[in-house]
This record gives C-alpha cells, structure tokens and sequence, in this order.
C-alpha cells in the first residue's frame, strides 16, 4: 500500500510497514496521545514531539541488505 496508518505508534510498526511496501506511514493518534499525556506543558510537548518524530523517521530509513 502507499501509505499505512491505522495504530501506527512505534519505530517497529514503521520498520515493519515500510519492509511490507508501504511508502509512508501516518501515526496521527500517537502524536494526539503525546500532546495529552504532556498535560499542557508546552516543554513537554516540544520535547516529546521531537524525540517521536525523530524515532519515528530513523525507522524509514532502509538498511543495506
């Protein structure tokens, strides 16, 4: 598929959707899920967001066979 997103929340489901063909993934419930367990804390959510999006992309890139 070209893209997957139905409870993608982790760096293994994107490893394992882009080994499976997909071409992107979506993982919009865990950002929202990010942003309330930060409680508010504008900190919290800048740092939780990055560290996510970081993971989350470090997942897509595709090893050397």
């Amino acid at each position: 598929p070209p893209l997957v997103g139905f409870g993608i929340s982790t760096p293994a489901q994107v490893r394992a959707s882009v080994a499976a063909g997909a071409a992107g993934v979506i993982s919009g419930s865990a950002v929202v899920s990010l942003v309330e367990r930060a409680g508010g804390a504008e900190s919290e959510i800048r740092r939780s967001l990055g560290e996510f999006g970081r993971a989350m992309k470090e997942a897509t890139r595709r090893t050397p066979e």
